[in-house]
């Protein structure tokens, strides 16, 4: 019966409990914010992509200041960026003050941090090419990491803007970028 308890203890310890003896505040946080596992295969935001998301978004102006696009839509500074986003990717700037995230996101250099935060946290395939890309990237940067699967982004201004500065200096003669990849489908050339 010793060897069992012991046995119960060690498999319970280090803050894990058994379902039924979690309290009802672990169980409720656990409810309302799953975590989601840490993706290894999700690659850093390299500065050709982040240059990219900041021309896509704002045209890379970095005298964009905070503005409100109505309703609930504060957006700051060249990567248009919302307090939501910031908090998301790791509040970088944050020193406790009310205008933190104001602050950070009008510093193009700040900003890149909530960006790449931003991604390592929810960074996922959303054009379903098999790869993490700039191009998925580029997706959740505007959409959001929930929404980024759809192809209606496709034909926005956003997208041509990134399209112009991530994929075109890749197209000589043809309609693949990098690694051979085509944008809009993710599909390969063809093989000759």
């Amino acid at each position: 019966m010793l060897e069992l308890l012991l046995n119960l203890k060690a498999s319970t310890s280090g803050g894990q409990y058994l379902g039924r003896h979690r309290s009802a505040k672990d169980r409720f946080c656990q409810a309302q914010y799953p975590s989601r596992p840490a993706n290894p295969k999700i690659p850093e935001v390299d500065q050709r992509c982040m240059d990219c998301l900041c021309q896509a978004s704002s045209d890379c102006d970095e005298t964009i200041k905070c503005h409100n696009a109505g309703g609930n839509s504060y957006f700051c500074g060249p990567y248009v960026i919302s307090w939501a986003y910031w908090h998301d990717g790791g509040r970088p700037g944050d020193k406790g003050r009310a205008h933190d995230f104001e602050n950070c996101l009008t510093n193009k250099t700040c900003a890149e941090q909530a960006v790449r935060g931003y991604m390592r946290k929810y960074g996922q395939d959303c054009d379903n090419n098999g790869v993490i890309d700039c191009l998925d990237f580029a997706r959740i940067h505007k959409l959001g990491f929930g929404q980024c699967g759809g192809d209606a982004i496709l034909d926005t201004d956003y997208w041509q803007k990134f399209e112009v500065c991530y994929i075109a200096p890749f197209q000589p003669y043809d309609d693949y970028g990098e690694g051979g990849i085509q944008a809009r489908s993710g599909q390969h050339p063809p093989y000759e």
